[in-house]
């Protein structure tokens, strides 16, 4: 899978890079269940992605990520004297990071002490089905093959493809009209330049028609509400405290804000990065912290990588500036 400016490794050499994966799943899952943690699920913002940048993980050379130890969680991990498990991926959606999150649970949550999760609201990333393009010519043989679930590819475990990202393409809603975006996206189950030109086309005549019908509509905000409060639930059935963030600057929809937040009153406070104890104070983001609260312009390389993910300083920032506070008075009697 292609997403976010951050390469998957090609469907044809999967099986090799899985079975030199699974040899250390059992290492991480093993510690969910013997030593206290933090739990974090995100996108590519907690991934820690920087297209400038060239680290080596899990084996896998020219991964364009921040180092470990530069990335927001582990600056929390160590900050805070606790282990963080970090099970984000980059480009991924709100129902995959709600997978994620059961599939944590499925591995053992007793010794969780806290779970953050940086979400999606309102951007209206999805995806399409490759198996919609079986007909077309140089449709690889065993792309299904090798599926794994959406734990066992996040960055905790060597972000390699996972069954849903073997069987669909995830997109980002606000990148689809960058040129070469739908070849991109198809270039993770075809064989190096080959393509179709005609499935490129339909790719993006789905996408723009989708795009009119869902992602330029307040059914995405409905699907992302829902879905955060769905992770919400589960947490506090476990009675594990939860807060969630996005990493934008989401603009409201007022009446369906109005509707949510008076509905479900547990969401909105439940914002790490809320501004405000009001609908729209509730949905702000890490962005409207830093221009508002910080006074950074969105164009400010000082404190991002080319692809606009922070870098070394924005995490730094992000992390000692906005999130810390908020973390610390959060979990003060919880640690």
């Amino acid at each position: 899978m292609i997403v976010a400016g951050v390469s998957q490794l090609n469907v044809l050499n999967m099986e090799q890079t899985v079975q030199s994966t699974r040899h250390l799943l059992g290492k991480r899952c093993h510690l969910m269940n013997n030593d206290p943690f933090i739990l974090v699920i995100g996108t590519s913002h907690s991934t820690g992605a920087c297209a400038d940048r060239d680290w080596q993980e899990w084996g896998i050379k020219n991964t364009p990520l921040l180092a470990y130890k530069d990335r927001w969680a582990s600056l929390m991990e160590k900050d805070l004297g606790i282990k963080v498990i970090n099970l984000s991926k980059p480009g991924t959606i709100n129902s995959r990071i709600l997978a994620t999150l059961a599939d944590a649970f499925d591995r053992g949550m007793s010794n969780c002490k806290a779970v953050i999760v940086e979400c999606r609201l309102g951007v209206g990333g999805s995806s399409i089905s490759y198996n919609g393009f079986l007909d077309y010519e140089h449709f690889p043989k065993g792309w299904d093959k090798h599926l794994i679930k959406d734990i066992d590819g996040t960055v905790e475990h060597g972000l390699k493809d996972d069954a849903f990202s073997r069987v669909f393409g995830v997109y980002a809603g606000g990148k689809v009209q960058k040129p070469g975006y739908s070849e991109r996206l198809l270039s993770a189950i075809y064989p190096d330049d080959a393509v179709p030109k005609e499935a490129i086309k339909h790719v993006e005549e789905y996408i723009e028609q989708r795009a009119n019908f869902y992602h330029r509509t307040d059914h995405v905000w409905w699907d992302d509400f829902f879905d955060i409060r769905n992770m919400q639930t589960m947490c506090e059935n476990a009675n594990i405290p939860f807060r969630w963030m996005h990493w934008g600057k989401a603009n409201t929809i007022e009446y369906l804000m109005d509707y949510l937040m008076t509905e479900y009153p547990k969401v909105g406070p439940a914002n790490l990065l809320a501004m405000e104890d009001n609908n729209t104070g509730y949905i702000a983001g890490i962005w409207n912290h830093f221009r508002f609260k910080l006074g950074f312009d969105g164009d400010d390389l000082s404190i991002q990588c080319s692809c606009k993910h922070f870098n070394e300083l924005g995490n730094k920032v992000a992390w000692e500036l906005i999130m810390k506070p908020r973390v610390e008075e959060w979990l003060n009697d919880k640690l």
